[in-house]
């Protein structure tokens, strides 16, 4: 890997934060020294890291995390931007822990610069009149999505926001009401949907799709232009960023990534991606590992590309062995059962050394499902291990915290 240069965060967070200070002195790294070292030699941290030493790190004076949480339950996330000038955000807790983050206004001015916003901002161009947008997500939890969502309002665009936990049905009556330019929620929400209305022969015209925090299948992605008759941008977005960092038109596709946002790398221990927001300088975050399995590419002109996103490592399926877990099947093996079959939505279902494979799809697909896996358990020295059975379904549990599709849910 070729060294990079010290980024401005670095020197800045050098400078202001307590826990960055101590973590680079700590590792032989004083200040004289920070510009002649190479970026990737500085430590990496991790969600617990933040969780941890959240008060060393914040730069807000006179702000921590006791008095933000006392904060957070007497007012309104946008009621503290405009008394106090930053944001609060908490993560989803998909990774097994709910995290806190504070975003700055300079911050937020950024994040209005990302891809999603000029997609829209062109449209609007085109189309001389305020845009109507809708973003369909998990609401009322404090979530990333929603204040992300609410951060694009402005005067050219018009946002309507719906929980994802709401039926089709209802979801369908509302976007008919609405009729927007722009819809932006989960692969599997969309999909659904698009079901839903190619069913009921309803005509929607936006002029494009946004979707992101699951797998987009070829097969739901085809399924979902045929519905709608508009591109289908797949966003990759993290919490710890806020914006979106990635970008794509086909499930096939890299991700573009956008460096005036973030650096990435890709841990070669354990390939989590690792993130540097550049951006945010109320709570710093270098070097971070998050649970995000990737693959990066480095193309001929040095720019970098998240080939493939293999989901997180968290969601790895347990193999028991009487009563004790003896290993795990990482989540890019479970995965690469989407491309086995033509199947819309992949989920497992785990009791104990019991392993149900639920699946979506219009035609059965089970004797290619259990074929592939019976292979990948062989593989790892696993086949006597499982008590397979596979059922197809007409949806797939959906998470009731998240509103997201989990890959492995325990019972």
């Amino acid at each position: 890997m070729s060294s990079s240069p010290i980024p401005e965060i670095v020197r800045f967070a050098f400078d202001n934060c307590e826990f960055y200070r101590n973590l680079y002195s700590t590792a032989g790294i004083t200040r004289e020294f920070l510009e002649q070292i190479a970026y990737e030699d500085l430590p990496i941290i991790t969600k617990q890291d933040i969780v941890d030493n959240f008060d060393q790190i914040i730069t807000l004076e006179g702000w921590n995390r006791a008095r933000l949480e006392k904060l957070l339950d007497e007012k309104g996330h946008f009621q503290i931007l405009h008394e106090h000038g930053f944001l609060p955000v908490q993560t989803s807790g998909t990774s097994a822990s709910r995290g806190l983050l504070v975003y700055d206004v300079p911050a937020l001015q950024c994040i209005g610069e990302s891809l999603g916003n000029r997609i829209e901002n062109e449209q609007v161009r085109q189309c001389k009149r305020k845009l109507k947008m809708m973003y369909i997500g998990t609401l009322g939890l404090n979530l990333a999505g929603e204040l992300l969502a609410r951060l694009t309002a402005s005067e050219h665009v018009e946002v309507k926001l719906v929980d994802v936990r709401t039926s089709k049905a209802e979801l369908v009556r509302e976007i008919q009401e609405f009729q927007p330019d722009s819809m932006a929620c989960y692969a599997s929400t969309l999909h659904h949907i698009a079901n839903y209305i190619t069913e009921h022969n309803i005509k929607l015209s936006p002029m494009h799709l946004k979707v992101s925090a699951e797998p987009l299948s070829n097969k739901m992605h085809k399924e979902i232009i045929q519905a709608f008759g508009c591109s289908v941008y797949d966003l990759y977005i993290a919490t710890e960023n806020l914006a979106a960092f990635g970008i794509r038109e086909n499930p096939g596709d890299s991700f573009e990534h956008f460096e005036q946002f973030s650096m990435i790398e890709q841990c070669p221990q354990s390939g989590n991606l690792i993130l540097t927001n550049l951006y945010n300088k109320a709570f710093p975050l270098i070097r971070y590992q998050t649970e995000d399995l990737v693959d990066i590419v480095v193309d001929e002109n040095g720019k970098r590309h998240i080939k493939a996103l293999n989901g997180r490592d968290i969601f790895t399926l347990p193999i028991y062995e009487n009563g004790v877990q003896v290993k795990d099947i990482e989540t890019s093996n479970l995965d690469m059962l989407f491309y086995e079959a033509p199947i819309s939505n992949l989920q497992f279902i785990v009791q104990g050394s019991d392993v149900e494979i639920t699946y979506v799809s219009e035609e059965d697909h089970s004797n290619v499902l259990e074929r592939s896996f019976r292979d990948m358990l062989r593989n790892n020295d696993a086949e006597q291990l499982v008590n397979l059975s596979i059922s197809k379904v007409d949806e797939v549990f959906q998470n009731p915290k998240t509103g997201k599709v989990d890959l492995v849910v325990h019972r």
